[in-house]
């Protein structure tokens, strides 16, 4: 459990991980992801290339969402969770994430759900809904920050 608490505060700190992180190296985590998410939602590809290379706004600033999901897998690698499985869905304008974390050190499972919604006028993805393990519940805040949302 601490170890988790551990991981999400870091996740939360997403401009200095990225001065930790080269430039080809994140390529190879956003790399991954993209084949992760592809090879496990046969069928979607073109609607998740257009979503991972859509941005997330924040004022006059934005930030792609695979560069956040890749930023993610970063992360969660560093602090011993593992990549399970990715689930893609999109109704409309929602797009949704359900992301299986395995934890190396005891094997416990956790999941994070992302639903994201594109708004034309903006031209940008904002974050609508998060829910995960209850063991993340006390940083919900947080996470919502992290993924975009205000």
């Amino acid at each position: 459990m601490k170890k988790l608490a551990v991981i999400m505060a870091v996740l939360f700190l997403s401009l200095p991980l990225a001065a930790d992180l080269g430039e080809g190296e994140l390529s190879g985590y956003k790399s991954l992801f993209m084949k992760r998410i592809i090879s496990g939602n046969p069928g979607r590809e073109s609607d998740i290339r257009r979503c991972m290379d859509g941005i997330i706004k924040d004022g006059s600033a934005g930030v792609r969402l695979i560069d956040k999901f890749g930023l993610f897998l970063y992360d969660s690698r560093r602090n011993g969770l593992a990549l399970e499985k990715i689930k893609f869905l999109r109704d409309g304008h929602f797009y949704v994430f359900m992301i299986t974390l395995k934890d190396s050190s005891d094997g416990g499972l956790y999941n994070l759900f992302l639903e994201y919604t594109f708004d034309s006028g903006r031209g940008a993805y904002a974050l609508t809904d998060i829910s995960f393990s209850m063991v993340f519940a006390d940083k919900i805040k947080s996470v919502s920050e992290f993924f975009g949302g205000g």
